[in-house]
C-alpha cells in the first residue's frame, strides 16, 4: 500500500476574518500498482495572531479623590477678603495608558477575534487549535497619565504629572475595564494663610493682596490627593 499525502493551504477573507483551509488527499494502491480509491478530506483550521505584550492606549472614566481640594479667591470689593471654596471630589478623566499584559495573548482570526493563548510560530504553522483564555489569564497592569479632566461642565487640560497604577481585565483584544489608584496634584494655599486670613485681607508688605497667583510659592504649594478611578481603556497598536 502506498499513501500519497498532498496538503494545500488556501487563505481567504470572509467578513473581515481569515481562515486556513487544509485539503488532504490520500490515494491507496494495490500490490499491482493500480489505484484502489482516493479520499479527499477538507478541514478548516483556526488561525491566530499574537498580541503585543506591552501596548499604548487611551482610557476614559470616573475619578474620585478621598479629600476635597480647595479653590481660593478674593472678594471684588476694596477689602479683597480671602474666600475658600471646596471643589468636587469626582470628575471625568481622559488618560493615556501603558498596558503590560500579565499573560501572553492572541486573537483568533476565524472566531471574531476571540482571545486565546499565544502560540509559537512553529505551533501556529502546524495548525494547532488555539486554547481559549481563562478568566484569570485576561489581566493586565496599567500605568496612566491624566490628559484632561471634565468637572462641573468645564474641561481642564492637565499641566502636571497626575496619574496612577491599576489592574485591568481584557474584554476583547482591543478593550479592557480597569481600576486605578491615583495621585492628583493640586496647588493649594498654605495652611497658615487659610487659618489666619480666611474672610480677611491678606497682608502684602504695606498693602494687601488684590489678586492671587498660584505660581506664588509664598502662598501656594503642591499637595497630592490620593484617589481611585474606573476607566474603559482602548488599546492602540495591539498587534
Amino acid at each position: 500500500m502506498k499513501n500519497i499525502l498532498i496538503a494545500f493551504l488556501i487563505f481567504f477573507a470572509a467578513t473581515g476574518y481569515s481562515q486556513v483551509i487544509t485539503k488532504t488527499e490520500t490515494t491507496t494502491y494495490n500490490a499491482a500498482g493500480n489505484k484502489i480509491k482516493t479520499v479527499i478530506k477538507t478541514e478548516a483550521k483556526d488561525e491566530v495572531e499574537n498580541l503585543n505584550g506591552v501596548t499604548f492606549g487611551i482610557g476614559m472614566g470616573w475619578s474620585y479623590v478621598f479629600d476635597n481640594p480647595k479653590e481660593y479667591f478674593l472678594t471684588t470689593d476694596a477689602a479683597h477678603a480671602l474666600q475658600v471654596q471646596e471643589l468636587s471630589r469626582s470628575s471625568i478623566v481622559l488618560s493615556s495608558v501603558i498596558t503590560i499584559k500579565l499573560n501572553k495573548m492572541a486573537a483568533s482570526k476565524t472566531n471574531k477575534g476571540k482571545l486565546c493563548r499565544a502560540v509559537s510560530r512553529g505551533i501556529a504553522a502546524a495548525g494547532a487549535a488555539p486554547t481559549p483564555l481563562k478568566w484569570n489569564e485576561r489581566f493586565a497592569i496599567n500605568i496612566s497619565l491624566n490628559l484632561a479632566e471634565l468637572n462641573s461642565g468645564t474641561i481642564a487640560f492637565n499641566k502636571s504629572i497626575d496619574g496612577g497604577i491599576g489592574l485591568g481585565y481584557y474584554v476583547n483584544q482591543f478593550t479592557q475595564v480597569a481600576t486605578f489608584f491615583d495621585m492628583q496634584r493640586v496647588r493649594q494655599m498654605r495652611k497658615y494663610f487659610v487659618e489666619s486670613y480666611e474672610g480677611q485681607s491678606i497682608p502684602n508688605g504695606t498693602g494687601v493682596y488684590n489678586a492671587l497667583d498660584q505660581t506664588d510659592n509664598n502662598l501656594f504649594y503642591n499637595k497630592y490627593y490620593p484617589g481611585v478611578s474606573f476607566k474603559v481603556i482602548f488599546s492602540l497598536g495591539n498587534k
